[in-house]
């Protein structure tokens, strides 16, 4: 055991350093699988928490998660504590009412979805919640079709009717 860590990122950090051209993801898309290096991955992870700070997390504050396990759902989970925030996962098959009541719970000003199915969910409670009334919640988008090598966007503000904020 290394006493030199002081955190989940560091060691996060540390490996991206040490490994940063070796494989850190694999992921099935239609079919064929696809792998993320350390690099890109702790690209990833900062990309969001700069947004996140962009968009004014403040240390201590709960981020909740609303998705399925994906590489999606790691990237904001460090992101969030790199930037001193708090991770809380809801599950995807949660109804509104009890998302509602988690993110409420939590305090949660920042909600990451998966998908429209569960950014309809978020639109739903907004007003029965803590979340940032500017802006709606972020949503992850799926990586474009085979064709082209382009790794998963996280975009960290979109309106109600798709346009970015």
């Amino acid at each position: 055991v290394q006493n030199d860590i002081s955190s989940f990122p560091a060691l996060f950090f540390r490996q991206v350093g040490a490994k940063s051209s070796r494989v850190a993801l694999r992921r099935k898309e239609h079919g064929v699988w696809r792998q993320t290096t350390w690099k890109q991955y702790g690209d990833a992870v900062n990309g969001v928490a700069r947004a996140l700070i962009s968009a004014g997390i403040r240390p201590g504050e709960a981020v909740a998660i609303l998705g399925d396990n994906r590489p999606e759902w790691p990237i904001c989970d460090l992101a969030v504590m790199s930037v001193g925030g708090a991770t809380c996962g809801i599950y995807p098959t949660s109804s509104a009412d009890q998302v509602a009541y988690i993110v409420s719970h939590s305090k949660a000003r920042f909600l990451f979805v998966e998908n429209e199915e569960q950014l309809d969910k978020a639109m739903g409670i907004r007003s029965k919640t803590a979340l940032e009334k500017r802006r709606a919640p972020c949503q992850w988008i799926p990586s474009p079709p085979r064709r082209t090598r382009s790794s998963p966007r996280i975009v960290l503000s979109r309106s109600p009717h798709g346009h970015a904020a």
